[in-house]
């Protein structure tokens, strides 16, 4: 499906349905949602200006903003760049939150495709844990334990939680094994996968 974002002609996916724009959400913008029975998907699509645009050929400039910026209740999933087929620059970021105070986690993707010098076009998502939560997490847990990849002594469980990018950094929630790309297809309804999924197509389709 083809929208207008100020001068952009973007191709999005047909599965997710447009929603009204909040108040504060950037003039122009335009914001769609799906559910899965794992997760809440929500996306708005704007165009921003290029000097606000994610660095597209410096991967570690971003993940070393991320790292700067992380909360003690977040953690860095990926940061990922390249070309799209139609050959325009691209570079997104998927971070997740753990409130402590909220069942779930949610992660965020922010997408940059270069279109034009001046202007950038941007997709910034979330995607809510819902339903039975936690289960991608246990499952994959209890596979690596009973493998002998994950150990537990006490308070202390190793092998299981790094950062993906910096092993020495250790601060806030880890990317955890069950986090990993692999465990995409085993459940496909996840809202990582999702938001995977909706980076890969986004890239593929502009």
């Amino acid at each position: 499906m083809d929208i207008s974002i100020e001068n952009f002609t973007i191709k999005i996916p047909v599965d997710y349905q447009q929603v009204n724009s909040l108040p504060g959400d950037p003039a122009g913008s335009m914001s769609f949602m799906k559910k899965t029975p794992e997760a809440a998907c929500l996306v708005m699509y704007s165009g921003i200006p290029s000097e606000q645009s994610m660095p597209f050929n410096s991967k570690e400039e971003v993940v070393r903003g991320i790292h700067s910026a992380l909360a003690e209740d977040q953690g860095l999933i990926e940061v990922e760049s390249g070309i799209t087929p139609a050959g325009k620059k691209y570079i997104y970021s998927i971070v997740k939150t753990v409130n402590r105070g909220t069942v779930g986690v949610q992660y965020s993707l922010v997408l940059h495709i270069g279109y034009f010098a001046e202007h950038v076009f941007q997709a910034q998502a979330f995607f809510d844990e819902t339903g039975y939560t936690g289960g991608r997490d246990a499952s994959v847990f209890a596979i690596l334990q009973n493998e002998g990849k994950v150990t537990v002594d006490g308070q202390n469980i190793s092998g299981w939680a790094v950062d993906p990018y910096d092993p020495q950094y250790t601060r806030g929630i880890l990317m955890n094994m069950s986090e990993k790309t692999d465990y995409d297809e085993v459940f496909p309804d996840h809202p990582l996968t999702q938001a995977r999924i909706l980076a890969k197509n986004l890239i593929e389709m502009n």
